[in-house]
């Protein structure tokens, strides 16, 4: 089975590194990865200029590896497009920080595996939730079990599966737990550049205080589960029904100018 493995947090990546050292001993992989660290970029493409392409046969030995100067999704474009090879499963990851609830909006794991699926490949985003002194095995183990599914044709055609590893031993995982995206909450913090009065940046701060269903992803990680939610993206040509039946043309002003 042909995997391809892109992610958010770049070339540079330890949880990179770690899922490819175990998955490349059992699948053919071949890696196409951001230059760099794309995190929050979501699944935008770069539009408005080249994008270049650096094949390094240094990173991982025998296993093919491109370094894009783009987007994780610019990545996925560019192994589907224009390599000359067919693949049966996407990951996206390990990223470093969970990717939970609204998370998935914003998130270039995610992103990636979003538009992995459109290319009717299963697609997998796979996080462990913490940023610091993080353990990648057990999300490595978690990505080679669900491979070997696809694989074996022990698992249903999904589109994308969105799994949130605790950053735990093996030892302490409560188990799996079939997910429901949470509604973790951010409050938009803008911070002033001590250097330049005309510079910002965002900041994001994570609503703590709010009480989850034990149906959704966040409840299953604070609880030492593994997250697997699956996300089914459809693209429709027309508005919901409900929508459509609101809208009355002759309601709308329409300007002179």
């Amino acid at each position: 089975m042909r995997i391809l493995v892109t992610n958010d947090d770049g070339i540079e990546s330890v949880g990179l590194r770690s899922l490819i050292e175990k998955l490349s001993s059992i699948f053919h992989v071949t890696v196409v990865v951001p230059s760099s660290d794309k995190s929050g970029i979501g699944a935008a493409f770069t539009l408005h200029r080249d994008i270049k392409i650096k094949k390094d046969s240094f990173v991982f030995s025998n296993v093919p590896t491109f370094v894009i100067d783009g987007t994780p999704s610019d990545c996925v474009c560019v192994a589907m497009e224009y390599l000359d090879e067919k693949f049966d499963l996407l990951i996206s990851g390990i990223n470093a920080g969970s990717n939970l609830g609204l998370d998935c909006v914003t998130s270039g794991t995610v992103g990636a595996a979003i538009i992995g699926s459109t290319y009717k490949i299963p697609s997998i985003a796979i996080s462990v939730c913490a940023i610091t002194n993080v353990n990648y095995s057990v999300a490595s183990d978690i990505a080679i079990y669900f491979a070997k599914l696809v694989r074996d044709k022990k698992v249903p055609f999904f589109k994308v599966l969105n799994i949130n590893v605790p950053n735990l031993s093996k030892e302490k995982i409560s188990g799996i737990h079939n997910s429901l995206l949470g509604g973790r909450l951010y409050v938009e913090d803008i911070i002033e550049s001590d250097t330049d009065q005309n510079s910002i940046r965002i900041g994001r701060k994570r609503v703590t205080d709010v009480v989850h269903s034990e149906k959704s992803d966040i409840y299953a990680t604070d609880n030492g589960y593994i997250s697997v939610s699956q996300i089914e993206p459809k693209f429709v040509e027309v508005f919901p029904s409900s929508v459509i039946e609101t809208v009355n043309w002759s309601d709308i002003a329409f300007s002179d100018h």
